[in-house]
Formats: C-alpha cells, structure tokens, sequence
C-alpha cells in the first residue's frame, strides 16, 4: 500500500473519530425553587466552550460524551455534571446560602458579596416574609451594622430618621438617597407636616406607600466607593430597594393575609386616684375611676391583606399585585389605611437585542391623627391632657357634659379626643420604564424614564364647643367670642428622571476582566401647595372643614408656595478583575441649581482595591478577601432657594426671608475605609470588618441674625470653615449552627461603633426644650471639640434642705442660690454601640426567627417629666409619677431644664419572633395549591432598659432653623406590641 495513502487513511479516521467524541449535543432545562432560570452560564468544564440558557432556562451544546458541564448562576450554588453519555441533561440549581455569595444590587448594576470592592450589605424578602411593617425602614433595624433607624413615634406611619455610619452634616440632610426600582426619592416629606392649635406635628414617614410584599431585596451601600456613582446624593449612604418579577413559567397567585393586635407596650405609672388623693388631699375632688389609659388608649386590629399574580414566558415576566392594609393606633381615633397596586413587567424583542422594563407602584393612604404637637407649649396637647388630668375628677358632671377646668392647660382629654379632627390622604405613584439595548455582545446602551408623583392634602379642626384659649377670637361684627379652627393644607410634589448609559463588558483572559460604564442623568422637582386657615366659629357648627370661610373674617388666611431644583450629572465607573485583585474606580459630575452661580458643579470622585487572600480554599480559612476605598461625596439635601435672594409679600409690603450667597458651594465628604471579608471552617463561619473614618467640610450652614448686620435681620446660608469628622468600626457575622436534610440553624449578628467629633468655630444651641415655664430652653449645643449634639445643661445635684435644686456653681460646687450656668455634659443623643441579633431555625415543615437589636452609650433628654412632673404641678392639681412623691422637692421649686432629666437611653429590644408551619405536599395536592404557610408573629415584646418614658428609642423629629436634633423625648406616641396570625398561599 502506499504510504501516502496510509496516511491519509489513517488521519481521516481520526477526525472521524474525534468528530464523534465531540459531535454530541446535549439540550436540557435549568430551574430554581421558583421556575427556569435565564441567563444561567453552562461551559464545558476545562475549556471555553460554552452558553447561556435563554429566557425560559433552556439549553443547548455542543460537548463530548465524558464531558464535565459546568453550572453557575448569581447567588446559586455552582454544580456540576458528568455528560455520561447523555443528551438531555436538566438541573436543578440550589440557593447558595453562604454570605460572600449573596447577591448585591449596586448603582447602575449588581455582583456578589465575594467580588464587591465597597462595603455593600443586602437583606433579602426571605428575612424579613414574616415581618409586618408599615415602611420598609423599619426591615433594616438590627439587620445591617451600621444603620441605625428611629422612629419618632409609635404612632402608625410615624416618621423615621435613618442613619448609615452615624451624621455627617449639621444641617443639609443627614439621611441616605433612596432608590426604587431605579427612582431616586427626593429626600422630603411628601405628606404636609401642618400645624393645629397646640403647636407643629410631625411629618409622617415618605416611605409608607410602599407594600412591604412587594420587595424583593434591600441593598445599603456605606462607604464612598459604593455610592459615589450617585455623586452628590450618596453622602449618607445609599438604601437601593428591588421590587419583585414574575419568576413561574406558568401563571401563579400568592395570597397573603394576617390579622394582629396591638397593645401598649410600655406604661409610665401615675398615681392613682387614691395614690393621688394621699399625696395632694386638696385636690381630691371625690372620683376614683379615671385612667389616662382608658380615657385615650385602645386595642389596634391590624389588618392587611395582598394579592400577586405572576408569569414567566419565553420573552416576558410579569407581576401584579393588589394590597390592602389597615392599622389602627393605640391611642383611639388614630390609624393609618393604605392601599396599593404595582406592576412589574419585562419583555424581550428581536431575539432577545431589544428588553423593555416598566415598573409602577400606585398608593392610596389614609391616615388619621389626633390632637400631637412635637413643640407643645404650657396648654400641652392630647397626651399630656390625658396625663395631666387629675384622676379624682370625673370626666363628666353628673348630668353628663363634660367637665373642664380651664381653657388654658387643665384640657379634658376625653373631650378633646372628640373634639379635634386630623386627617391625611395621599396619593403617589412611582414608576419607571427602562429599554436595554444589546448593541453587540460586549455593548449595551439603557435609556431610562422615572417619575415620582404625589399630591397630599391635611385637614384639621378644632369644634367650637371646646373651650380653648387659642382658638377663642373676638368676632367684630357682633363682638361676641367665638371659638373653634380649622386648617386644610395641600401639597403636590413631582420628580422626573432621564438617564442614558452606556455599558462595555469583556474579558481579556480568563485572568482578567472588565466592565465599564458611562452615563448622562437628569433629576427634576417641583413642590408647590396652598393653605387656608380660619378661627372663630359659631357654637352649632361641626364640619368647619367644608364650611372653613365660616370663621370670623379677619381670621381667615390663604397662603401658597412653590420651589424647584435641579440636577445634571455625568458619570462613569470601570470595575474588574486581575487574578485574585479587583478594582473600581468611579467619578460623578453634579450640577446643582440649589447652589450659587459661581459653584454649582461638584466633582466626585472614588477608587477601591479588593484582594482575594483565598478563594475556594480547602481547610480552616476557606475565603479572604481585603477591601480598601476612597471616596468623596457631595450633599446638597437643604432649601431650593439657599443661595438666592428671597423676598416674600405680605399684607405689610416685601420682607426679605434670605440673603443671597453666590458663593455658596457644595459640601464635601471624603472618606477612607478598610475592610475584610471571610468565610472560615468549611464557610459555616462568614463575615465582615470594616474600618472607616471620613471628614465633611464646607459645611452648610445659616448665620445667626448678629452675623447679618447692618444688614437685615434675615439668614443667610454659608459654608462654615473647620470639618466634622466621623469613624468607626463595624463587625457583621453569619454562621451555620446545623445545616441537615431536614433541620437547620443559622445565626447572624452585627455591632457598630460610631464616633463624631465637630471642629468648627461655633456654639450653635439646639435640643430646644418645651413646656410649661421652658419657653427658650434649650439642651444640646453643636460646639467645636464636641460631639455632634452634646447636650448642655445645668448639672443638676439633688435638692437641699428646703427643696430646692442643687446645681454646679461657677466654682464647681452645688448651689441653689441661682448663680449657676449650664455647663458642658459628657453625653450624647447619639449612641456610641449599635448591635443586632437574629437566629433562623427550619425543621421540616417548621419555620421559627428570632430578631433582636439595641443600642448603647447614648442619652435622651426627657422633656415630657420636665413638662409634667414636678413637684409643683402636683399641688397644681395635675397628675405625677410616683418618684415625685417620693422626693423632698419643694412646691415652689422651678422645673429647669437640667441634667435631672437626662437619662441613660440605652436598651435591648426583642424586636420580631416569627414561627410558620409550611404545608405537606399531600395537603397541597388535595387543596390543589402550590404552597401553603400559617404564621404566627410578635413584633416589639420586650425591650430592657432604664429609660423611664415610653420607649428609649426616640427621636421627636423636630428642628429650628434647619438644624436637627435628636434625642428629646416630649409627649410621643407610645410604641405598641402587637401580636399578629397569618396565612400565605399561592395557587
């Protein structure tokens, strides 16, 4: 034979062979608990070959018979499978559970825990399904370290100051952008804080439209390398919240219902009537029946209900879902109802180059208050009515009227509650529609539209037939006194935001990839409302609301308003890896109308390096990683017109409100931060370290009246000199006690420890103190060298002989001949510990949780027992609290504000305990469901600690002349416990 043509003989049958080794296709379908997975990565295990599954987690590729095939998708568990010879192969990926694989959303895209570079934390529906809450801020309590949440009531929609790595601001805004679906929230209230007849009431929480149900996830972005790409709006951190998408390929509908009662959680003990009696027999007027807490207090039944119908196709997944929710408050006559609607729709066009996203929260709230003032002056207002109210008097005379003392401070609370009307609706709509275009396999351009709606309208009155001083006008026309107010207050809010970006992804070599990002953003918002007011009406008048131009004439008052602002940003981030280093380097440009004309761009820039120490490792330490940023932010969270010039009109001609300030600037945060990532002994054991300090400078700020002269007495918004600086140390862990077949245990926890210091050359009082004899007390002061509101107070030492306080003289000892100062107190509202607690246990079919949270090494300033009880409001005929009488305080002895009422506010709180029982699957095929859950749930059981009010957890949501203040505890809403039973099926 030739040998040439053995050859060839002998290499066709080669490729004939290898051609068939390698010619096998095998097609099969990728799922998770909740249906197909798209987009899932399935390679030839050793080589390059590889795809994607497609919309509806289908497959198909090319591999040789002993082929090993690869499975990997985001927050799934990798697995891989022998080919063996088969053509069709479906799997079934798992969750990975472990917490350096966790999924994380991060502006303008997402990665894992394992790859992120910034200090990026996420909680998931899963931890918090069983949770009811009526704003998705209070999920976040004692969950992720370093953000603390307080509310400043226990009143349903209460509003909630959160903080992400402590204040970093005096008076621009101190709470983190949030982001909805891509939305950013204007950082205002979009309710209408208002006013009655007993002073201002606080405005309600902004994030109250939002179905907890409809959440999939919440990401909080910390330090400056993850929230630099939202440049001057990622100051304070970054709260990204993902709503849910259809995730079963044929249609499914989950029901969810509970029902719950809420309770007074925690009561402040007044004397009795006989208590009282004995210890002021003078005003003992006979009755003994009356409790403040019967007089005002109830049961609340907590109802909600919400439907959600969803459906995969090849190219689509929708979700609709419909919730109604009703809470009333403990205090009779208060409540909160919401009604939601939401969409989530994606469909994909021209095989699959062309996504269109639109998403849409629609919410209707209803909410009903009562007679509250944050800043109550000496008349108080329904809580301190209720308090007050001496309990050997009647309610009512023996021929049924109400009884009333005076029409000053001695207010009958049971009228009151009657007499007063306060209600809230409003409606906001949130939505969003994205297109994603796949220009090549590497290139893909995303325009976006946003907008953010919303209209409010407050009504409140006051009858005419409750004999109030403030309300109580002399009528010209008849020179009568009439008596009775009413207010209506409307306000409408619309945003709207474009963004265009570009994103370019590739990867240069196994060892090395890179994706990068441009974008162009444009924020709009428009605030405007009216008000009409009206005192003095006739005695048989009741719906003053509907009939307000009923008042006396030269009491009515119209006023309106409108403001504006903008912002034009441009941004780009490049992020990747190189072997074990990961790096990010981003810069936002800001453009501001809120700033004066010579700065109103800012320049943001940021960079971090992570480096992968171990990866996947066998033994003791499985996965290491060090994280390193840099970064700085911009905040711009104040008035529209701070840099303008602005006059107002008024029936006496044009006043100036503020003087202009072209100069005005950007305030500046830059900070550093290292951080450790670790998953030990097999990842049973993960978690975080992080280390930050940053520096805040350029301050905004408002002069004093002195600091304007000669000009008029009107503000003026500068840039104060000097830096505020925070730091600290954060400790997140994740273990897995057991993790069996058919039980398991895993446990969580994370501590924080936060610092400020202030360096800047003012003594700004705030903590401002009200009540009976406080008018213009103050007890917190922002001072250079000291923390961020430190109080400042006379040091209260006890009384002398004959009852009077004991303060710290100049000399440094007691005194009680009033020459003493208020002086400098080592304490603070802000505590220097926040802690967490959470534990998880699955046995079988049993679900149980357990979330605890507190914090430590802060102060409350308790102004309602300043107001309140005293010695002398005792024999003025108004209730106390036992320890007055237990005291040698003296009648006459003034009730000064002063570390007397400065308590500890440290605490414990028990704050969720969850169990659920998950239905058998022969259950769920003879009821002809898909699943089935009853819960039983237990929100705010117990909180340990020495604070003597309501609650430690406090926050009066007050603030004069802009700047906040914390810490001050005056007349709040009790916080309720409230025990809840529930079902979730889905069909």
């Amino acid at each position: 034979m030739n040998f040439n043509l053995l050859k060839k003989l002998l290499f066709l049958s080669i490729m004939l062979t290898t051609s068939i080794i390698f010619a096998q296709t095998v097609t099969g379908t990728v799922t998770g608990d909740d249906g197909p997975l798209p987009g899932v990565n399935v390679i030839e295990k050793g080589t390059t070959n590889g795809v994607i599954t497609d919309f509806d987690g289908k497959y198909s590729i090319d591999v040789g018979a002993d082929a090993v095939l690869e499975f990997s998708f985001i927050g799934y568990a990798t697995q891989e499978v022998v080919v063996n010879g088969r053509s069709v192969i479906d799997v079934k990926l798992v969750e990975d559970t472990q917490a350096l694989d966790e999924v994380v959303v991060i502006g303008y895209g997402q990665t894992t825990k394992r790859d992120a570079t910034g200090a990026v934390d996420a909680i998931s529906s899963k931890d918090f399904d069983l949770v009811g809450a009526a704003s998705p801020a209070q999920l976040l309590r004692g969950k992720v370290a370093g953000v603390q949440v307080a509310s400043s009531s226990g009143e349903p929609g209460a509003g909630v100051n959160i903080r992400v790595r402590g204040s970093a601001s005096l008076r621009a805004g101190s709470n983190p952008l949030i982001v909805i679906d891509g939305v950013p929230l204007d950082g205002g209230n979009i309710s209408p804080q208002g006013n009655n007849v007993f002073g201002n009431s606080a405005p309600k929480n902004p994030l109250n439209f939002i179905n907890q149900n409809d959440i999939e996830s919440i990401n909080v972005l910390k330090d400056a390398s993850a929230t630099a790409i939202y440049g001057s709006r990622g100051s304070n951190g970054v709260i990204l919240i993902t709503t849910k998408r259809g995730t079963t390929s044929e249609p499914t509908v989950t029901l969810n219902s509970s029902v719950g009662i809420s309770t007074l959680s925690r009561n402040i003990d007044l004397l009795s009537p006989a208590e009282f009696a004995a210890a002021s027999p003078s005003n003992d007027l006979g009755g003994r029946n009356y409790d403040w807490k019967d007089a005002i207090l109830q049961d609340g039944v907590v109802f909600n209900t919400d439907i959600a119908l969803t459906q995969r196709t090849e190219k689509s997944n929708t979700r609709i879902s419909f919730g109604v929710s009703t809470q009333e408050g403990i205090v009779k006559q208060t409540g909160l109802d919401k009604y939601t609607a939401s969409l989530n729709n994606s469909s994909r066009y021209f095989n699959d180059k062309l996504k269109i996203d639109a998403k849409v929260l629609v919410t209707a709230l209803k909410d009903k208050t009562e007679a509250f003032a944050g800043d109550a002056g000496f008349t108080g207002d329904l809580i301190s009515a209720a308090m007050r109210w001496n309990p050997t008097r009647p309610l009512r005379d023996s021929n049924g009227n109400f009884t009333f003392v005076d029409n000053q401070a001695n207010l009958n609370p049971v009228e009151l509650l009657n007499a007063y009307t306060d209600k809230t609706n409003t409606t906001r709509i949130v939505g969003n529609i994205a297109a994603t275009l796949k220009i090549t396999e590497k290139l893909e351009y995303k325009f976006s539209f946003g907008v953010d709606r919303s209209t409010s309208e407050r009504v409140n009155q006051l009858l005419p037939s409750f004999d109030f001083q403030n309300t109580t006008v002399a009528n010209p026309d008849n020179g009568q006194d009439e008596r009775g107010s009413a207010n209506i207050i409307e306000s409408n809010a619309f945003a709207k935001i474009f963004e265009h970006t570009l994103t370019y992804t590739d990867s240069f070599s196994d060892d090395f990839n890179f994706d990068a990002l441009l974008g162009y953003s444009y924020y709009d918002y428009d605030f405007d409302g009216s008000s009409l007011s009206a005192k003095g009406f006739g005695d048989g008048q009741t719906n003053l609301i509907d009939n307000i131009e009923g008042g006396v004439a030269n009491q009515f008052r119209a006023s309106s308003f409108r403001s504006s602002y903008e912002i034009q940003s441009f941004f780009g981030r490049i992020n990747g890896n190189y072997k074990k280093l990961l790096f990010t380097a981003t810069l936002r440009a800001d453009g501001s109308t809120r700033f004066g004309g010579n700065n109103q761009y800012g320049y943001f820039p940021s960079a971090a390096l992570g480096y992968k120490i171990f990866e996947n490792n066998d033994g003791r330490v499985n996965n290491l990683k060090v994280r390193l940023n840099w970064g700085i932010t911009g905040n711009q969270e104040f008035s529209n017109t701070a840099s303008l010039g602005v006059q107002e009109f008024t029936s006496g001609g044009v006043n100036t409100v503020t003087n202009r300030n072209e100069d005005l600037q950007w305030e500046e945060k830059t900070s550093y931060g290292v951080g450790v990532d670790f998953g030990l002994f097999n990842d049973k054991l993960s978690g975080s370290v992080d280390y930050f300090y940053s520096e805040t400078e350029n301050l905004l700020f408002t002069t004093t009246l002195e600091a304007t002269q000669p000009s008029p007495g009107v503000r003026r918004f500068i840039n104060l000199p000097g830096k505020l600086e925070n730091s600290g140390v954060e400790l997140a862990l994740n273990y897995d006690v057991i993790k069996r077949e058919d039980l398991t245990w895993t446990v969580s926890g994370n501590v924080s420890y936060l610092d400020n210091e202030l360096k800047a050359g003012i003594f700004e009082p705030t903590g401002f103190i009200n009540g009976q004899g406080l008018s213009g007390a103050f007890s917190e002061v922002l001072a250079n060298g000291l923390p961020l509101f430190n109080f400042f107070l006379l040091d209260f030492q006890g009384f002398d002989a004959n009852g009077n306080n004991l303060f710290i003289g100049a000399d440094g000892l007691p005194s009680s001949d009033g020459s003493a100062v208020p002086r400098i107190i080592d304490a603070s509202p802000l505590p220097d510990f926040t802690f967490g607690f959470n534990s998880n246990v699955s046995y079988k079919n049993w679900d149980f949780s357990v979330s605890f949270y507190g914090q430590a090494g802060n102060y409350v300033y308790n102004n309602t027992a300043n107001a309140l009880f005293f010695a002398g409001a005792l024999n003025g005929g108004t209730n106390v609290t036992r320890d007055v009488t237990n005291s040698n305080e003296a009648v006459g002895n003034a009730n000064a504000a002063s570390t007397r009422f400065l308590e500890k506010a440290d605490f414990l709180r028990l704050s969720n305990l969850n169990v659920g029982y998950n239905f058998n699957q022969h259950f769920l095929d003879w009821a002809h469901l898909k699943s089935a859950k009853i819960y039983a749930s237990g929100e705010n059981l117990f909180v340990i600690t020495g604070y003597s009010g309501f609650d430690p957890e406090v926050d009066s949501s007050t603030s004069f002349g802009g700047v906040s203040q914390f810490g001050i505890d005056y007349l709040s809403f009790p916080r309720a416990t409230t025990i809840t039973l529930g079902l979730n099926v889905s069909f």
